[in-house]
């Protein structure tokens, strides 16, 4: 699975001669945005005229959209618990 960020969609959809074709060579189902990805790019979207947005819509709907928690297996997890966990400047 290929995990996208903003910048790479955002890439896509301006029409980028070298991000097009090889997220077009892909199956959606095999493209994953993280959920705080899509959020961020929706909320760009419907800032554009409704017939600028809705294909762009369209084709985001497409792709995997990947929870938070999807992530809590990865090597990288335990880190992030114990950081979301200490204790802040405010505490």
């Amino acid at each position: 699975m290929l995990i996208l960020d903003s910048n790479t969609i955002s890439d896509y959809f301006r029409g980028d001669p070298q991000v097009v074709p090889r997220l077009q060579a892909l199956h959606p189902v095999d493209v994953g945005v993280p959920a705080i990805v899509e959020y961020e790019l929706r909320c760009g979207l419907l800032r554009l005229p409704e017939e600028a947005a809705a294909p762009r819509l369209m084709a985001l709907a497409q792709l995997r959209s990947l929870p938070v928690a999807w992530a809590s297996n990865h090597p990288t997890s335990p880190a992030f618990a114990d950081l979301s966990q200490a204790p802040s400047d405010d505490n």
